[in-house]
């Protein structure tokens, strides 16, 4: 995870972190284009890695409706 964490922040990225070994990456960036996030990170881990992967990249504001929203909240069972 050390190479990924580095390569990505080569390209730019702030404050990189990763999750584990779950390939989960978070970071900041001034991009707000999340689609050509995407296919830039995809494209840097090909070159430097080899092999092809599907890139989700989901902002601080998604991420947070998401706890916001927390469809399970008063499910039972």
């Amino acid at each position: 995870m050390f190479e990924l964490r580095t390569l990505l922040s080569e390209i730019g990225l702030d404050n990189v972190t990763t999750c584990i070994q779950s390939g989960n990456v978070i970071f900041k960036s001034s991009e707000k284009n999340i689609r050509k996030l995407e296919l830039n990170i995809q494209e840097v881990i090909k070159n430097y890695f080899g092999f092809e992967v599907p890139i989700l990249v989901k902002s601080l504001k998604y991420l947070q409706r998401i706890f916001d929203d927390r469809p399970f909240l008063n499910r039972k069972g």
